[in-house]
């Protein structure tokens, strides 16, 4: 097939999302919004987007997950079922940066309102727990101005990047947090905007252009920070 068809595959928040794209389009999409069921959901959805849009997992060109930051266990849920059609069909595998996801849907989001005439920087934000966020910050074109890092929230911990725009948008379900703690009027609300597999496709096109593949055997998220689990609630695990 001439025009890459790909996989997309989005674990790494509380949405659990698929798409498949062809030639830059999103031709088939499912999501779920129920609450830690990413591994009951993400095969069945994938199968019914083969149904939905009539093509055969053969069909594909290559497979792209979300590659964190990101929940922990949502991230070996995407990652696995990936690395798993890619092994059994010999298709490659694309990884893509979680936070780019969403600093892609607040630029769509955004583009064709008043604040397009305005210097914009965007501050994608993922919960972490308590006061901490992943977070980056990208421009326009989607350069990173700041790495991906955990941030433990305070007042005026991004204040210094606030001279290279007239707006930073601060996105994602860790926005939340931020509301009441940064105080300068240029920071501009959106917690509303979740990730999606729909916002990976440019990003995974240009991986799958430039042959930017992951090994498949040893391929893993990035997950940032070391899994700490939580004390079991069964009775008789612990005295």
């Amino acid at each position: 097939m001439s025009l890459p068809m790909l996989l997309l595959i989005e674990t790494a928040g509380k949405v659990c999302s698929c798409a498949l794209s062809l030639n830059s389009k999103i031709i088939a999409y499912q999501e779920s919004t129920v609450s830690n069921a990413h591994s009951q959901c993400l095969l069945p959805m994938i199968d019914k987007l083969f149904k939905q849009s009539g093509y055969d997992l053969s069909q594909l060109s290559a497979v792209a997950t979300s590659k964190g930051p990101g929940s922990y266990t949502g991230l070996r849920i995407g990652t696995s079922t990936a690395k798993g059609i890619c092994y059994a069909l010999n298709k490659p595998l694309i990884a893509v940066d979680t936070l780019s996801i969403l600093a892609f849907a607040a630029r769509k989001l955004y583009y064709n309102t008043s604040l397009h005439s305005k210097s914009i920087l965007y501050l994608p934000m993922l919960d972490a727990r308590r006061l901490e966020v992943y977070s980056a910050i990208y421009d326009g074109d989607f350069n990173m101005v700041k790495p991906v890092s955990a941030d433990v929230i305070e007042p005026n911990i991004y204040d210094n990047f606030l001279k290279k725009c007239d707006i930073m948008l601060v996105c994602g379900d860790g926005a939340a947090k931020c509301r009441t703690v940064f105080n300068n009027d240029k920071y501009l609300f959106a917690e509303e905007i979740n990730l999606s597999a729909k916002d990976m496709v440019v990003f995974a096109e240009d991986k799958f252009k430039a042959l930017q593949y992951e090994d498949v055997a040893y391929f893993e998220p990035y997950y940032l920070k070391d899994f700490v689990a939580a004390p079991s609630k069964v009775k008789g695990l612990y005295n």
